[in-house]
């Protein structure tokens, strides 16, 4: 790389960091010009990491571009591997005012003489510079004195010493900060504040009390139907608690029908849910997930993008290839039917084959039928047909016991051999749910 290439690389600051360095006791002025360390990485246009000494111009605007710098000083900084640490301040003093003046300070770096990078806003930590300004604050309130210039407070605050007359006792402070006097142990009753000699007439109880302190009386309140209002419990009749009467707003814990929405908050414990209404459901098996099973002829099956398969080359005349595919169904609901998805556009031959859907158990070689399809076309179609058997036998689904599967010998007449005109989409087997599966 040459060096006028480098000149032209783009600073990364992959980790620009900034600190104030700020060390000063309590009433001593901050001794020292501050620094303010910055770190970053410098590669070339290639991302190849600087190696050397460079020298870095270091400027401070008060906008994000244009206008003159702040502040500005220049240093020869050494890069490691394309990382390098800097202070700012180091040769030229900051002065940490700019951070009182100025409220949006962005930082601007040029490499070896070359233009001005992108400038980046410096964020909060900074500005906790401004402490420097903190280090003459007095420690004592007899320090303040002629120190807060009397303008700066609100209008009408009272400064200096206060005291209540002989006899009196501070009893608070308005708004100005202004004592409230009162007599000392007075006791505060009648128009002051009604604290005593009241009472609500016989069979009135409390509801309130006023500004000034006087209650506020009314007849007691009626429990409602169901509900018994003793003294200040309340709670639900006898009837209502043990169950034997209830009405709409409440659920006989025996057992009841309840309609409209329910919203529990935890858990719910039960020893079995059930749907009010069977659900039903279904579970599509397409044609290209089917797979050839061992074949003697070694005929082929290809698979469309559009999610069927149709028949390959055969060595012979004749083309068979057995097929299966396996299927997934939620435990517990029961199979209602199967239906499958054909196409034949052969104006010469006929498709005449079928496929099942068998139960086979998962400790023995035993299997069953659960459903069978025949697909049969007669001339040619343009559109896609279904055949469907809702004659199903062991209809509920046991995965604990059993795996379910699809298979087909799946058969063409000579004319369709290396063609699309017919296809296998694949099929459906429907299902109801009376309960949620596990």
């Amino acid at each position: 790389m040459t060096r006028a290439t480098m000149r032209a690389a783009a600073l990364g600051l992959s980790a620009l960091g900034f600190a104030a360095l700020v060390l000063a006791a309590p009433g001593v002025a901050l001794a020292g010009p501050p620094l303010v360390p910055i770190q970053g990485n410098l590669t070339d246009p290639d991302g190849v990491p600087i190696e050397g000494t460079v020298q870095m111009d270091f400027l401070l605007y008060n906008a994000p571009t244009g206008g003159t710098p702040v502040w500005s000083e220049r240093q020869s900084v050494s890069v490691s591997d394309g990382f390098f640490v800097a202070y700012l301040g180091e040769v030229a003093e900051l002065d940490l005012g700019l951070f009182r003046d100025e409220p949006a300070l962005h930082l601007a770096i040029a490499v070896d003489g070359d233009p001005e990078m992108e400038r980046v806003q410096i964020a909060t930590v900074p500005y906790a510079a401004y402490a420097e300004y903190c280090a003459n604050v007095p420690q004592t309130f007899e320090d303040l004195e002629g120190e807060v210039p009397t303008a700066s407070l609100p209008a009408g605050i009272v400064l200096g010493a206060q005291s209540c007359p002989a006899g009196e006792a501070v009893v608070g402070l308005d708004a100005t900060g202004t004592l409230m006097c009162g007599p000392a142990g007075r006791t505060y009753s009648g128009a002051d504040f009604a604290t005593s000699g009241q009472s609500c007439a016989v069979g009135d109880v409390v509801t309130g009390i006023g500004a000034d302190g006087s209650v506020t009386c009314a007849p007691p309140v009626s429990g409602g139907a169901g509900v018994t209002v003793t003294g200040g419990q309340v709670s639900l009749s006898a009837s209502y608690a043990d169950g034997s009467a209830h009405d709409g707003r409440f659920v006989n814990a025996s057992g009841d029908t309840m309609t409209g929405g329910l919203t529990v908050q935890g858990a719910v414990t039960a020893d079995s849910f059930a749907y009010r209404a069977p659900r039903t459901g279904a579970v599509s098996v397409p044609g290209v997930v089917f797979q050839t099973l061992a074949d003697d002829e070694d005929d082929t099956v290809l698979r469309s993008s559009l999610g069927y398969l149709y028949p390959g080359a055969a060595p012979d005349s004749a083309w068979s290839a057995p097929i299966a595919a396996p299927v997934t169904l939620p435990d517990g609901v029961t199979i209602t039917g199967v239906t499958c998805h054909y196409y034949d556009s052969s104006a010469t031959s006929d498709l005449s084959t079928s496929v099942s859907l068998y139960r086979a158990a998962l400790t023995s070689t035993s299997r069953s039928t659960v459903a069978t399809v025949t697909l049969s076309s007669t001339g040619s179609s343009t559109s896609v047909q279904s055949a469907s058997d809702v004659t199903i036998t062991s209809p509920v689904v046991d995965n604990a016991a059993a795996r379910y599967f699809l298979y087909s010998s799946f058969s063409v007449p000579t004319d369709a051999i290396s063609s699309s005109a017919m296809r296998f989409y694949g099929c459906t087997i429907n299902y109801s749910a009376s309960a949620p599966s596990p």
